[in-house]
C-alpha cells in the first residue's frame, strides 16, 4: 500500500478517472502510512477488486452449448466487471448471473462501464462447476453501505437481490416450472434455478438500454443478496427432446441449507442432484464434492484440455492431436508446426 500511495502522489494520479474515488480515504487518513494500512485491512473486501489473482477457470462445450465458471474466484468480496460464469448456446443466447451494484442507469444508449447493473458487480460469488452444471453460492463479505451515499466507502454498496440476464427472444423455446427456468436454442438447452423466488422485469422500462431487446430478459430474485443459483446445459444428443430434459430437472432433488449470523450473511450448505453429474455437494466455505469425492477448485496445470496439457511456468507449449499439431518453445522464441 505506501508503494500505491507513493506512486499516485509522485505522478499525481488522485484526479484521474480510476484513482479519484479514493482520494477522500486518503485525506481522511492524513497521508498516515501505518494507519492506511491498518484501515485497508480492515475493509479489504470491499476495496481489494483490482487486485488480479490467479483464476482457475473450466469449460465444458459441445457442438449446442458451452459452459465456462471461474472456480471460487474471490468469493463475498466486492466486483468491477468480472464475469463468474456464463451458460453459451448462440452468439446472443447466453445465460449468466450477477449480484448487481445499483439499479440501471436511466437515459442512457448503451452499457455504461459506471453501471453496476450489468457490467459491474455489487459481490461475488462462489462458484464451482462440474462438467455442465454449476453452482453459484452469493453471500456478501460485508454489508451494504446506503444506495446515493457520500460517504468514501458509500461506492462499494448494493442491492439487495441477484438477477440473471436470460434474452428470451433469443431463443426458440423458453419455459418456467417453479423454482426452474427453461431454454432452448436449436439443440442447445439450458436450466437455471434460484433459491429465492425470481420473476423476470416485464413490462421492460422505457427510460433503461436495452440493446435492441423487447422481450423479458432481466430475471430478478428479490428478498436479498444472498442466493444460491444452479446453472447448467445440455443437448438433444445427450436428452433427446427438450420435454425431456426439462422433466428431468423439474424432477431433481436439490436441498439447500442456509445459515443466518447475527453479524451478516452465513452461507449455504447445498446438495444438488444433478440429472447429469450426480449428487454435488457445495458450501460457503467447505469443498467441492462430487459423488463423494473431493474435487480441487484449483487447477495444478496452467492448461488441461484434449490438444494440450501444459504446467505452470512450463515455456515449451506441446498442442495437438492426431491431425497434427503445434509446438511453442518461449524461451527459444520458436513456432514449430506438425
Amino acid at each position: 500500500l505506501p508503494i500505491t500511495l507513493d506512486t499516485l502522489d509522485r505522478h499525481g494520479l488522485w484526479t484521474s478517472q480510476f484513482f479519484s474515488p479514493f482520494k477522500p480515504l486518503n485525506d481522511a487518513l492524513g497521508g498516515d502510512r501505518a494507519a492506511g494500512q491498518a484501515f485497508v485491512a480492515g475493509v479489504a473486501e470491499q476495496l481489494n477488486f483490482g487486485l488480479l489473482p490467479e483464476v482457475s477457470t473450466t469449460t465444458y462445450r459441445t457442438k449446442d452449448v458451452m459452459l465456462s465458471t471461474a472456480l471460487d474466484h474471490r468469493p463475498g468480496v466486492f466486483g468491477d466487471q468480472q464475469h463468474i460464469s456464463q451458460a453459451t448456446l448462440s452468439e446472443n443466447a447466453v445465460v449468466f448471473i450477477t449480484h448487481p451494484k445499483n439499479e440501471p442507469f436511466t437515459g442512457v444508449d448503451r452499457f455504461p462501464d459506471a453501471d453496476g447493473y450489468w457490467t459491474g458487480s455489487g459481490t461475488l460469488p462462489r462458484s464451482a462447476q462440474v462438467g455442465a452444471t454449476s453452482i453459484h453460492l452469493y453471500t456478501p463479505a460485508y454489508a451494504a453501505p446506503p444506495q446515493g451515499g457520500s460517504g468514501p466507502l458509500d461506492q462499494f454498496t448494493y442491492l439487495p437481490l441477484t438477477h440473471a440476464y436470460f434474452p428470451t427472444e433469443h431463443f426458440d423455446d423458453s419455459t418456467g416450472d417453479g423454482s426452474w427456468l427453461f431454454g432452448r436454442e436449436g439443440d442447445g438447452y439450458v436450466a437455471l434455478w434460484s433459491w429465492r423466488p425470481f420473476d423476470f422485469v416485464d413490462p421492460l422500462p422505457a427510460d433503461i438500454f436495452t440493446n435492441g431487446l423487447t422481450r423479458p430478459y432481466d430475471l430478478r430474485a428479490e428478498g436479498g443478496p444472498d442466493n444460491v443459483w444452479i446453472l447448467e446445459v445440455g443437448d438433444g444428443e445427450q436428452w433427446g427432446d427438450f420435454d425431456t430434459f426439462r422433466a428431468a430437472f423439474s424432477a431433481a432433488e436439490i436441498s439447500v441449507t442456509p445459515h443466518e449470523t447475527e453479524s451478516g450473511f452465513g452461507g449455504f450448505d447445498v446438495v444438488w442432484h444433478s440429472p447429469a453429474e450426480g449428487r454435488i455437494e457445495f458450501s460457503t466455505s467447505g469443498p467441492l464434492v462430487v459423488e463423494g469425492t473431493e474435487v480441487p477448485l484449483r487447477h495444478e496445470l496452467r492448461f488441461d484440455n484434449p490438444w494440450a496439457r501444459v504446467p505452470f511456468d512450463q515455456p515449451l507449449y506441446e498442442i495437438g492431436d492426431d491431425q497434427g499439431g503445434i509446438v511453442l518453445d518461449f524461451d527459444r522464441g520458436t513456432r514449430t508446426v506438425g
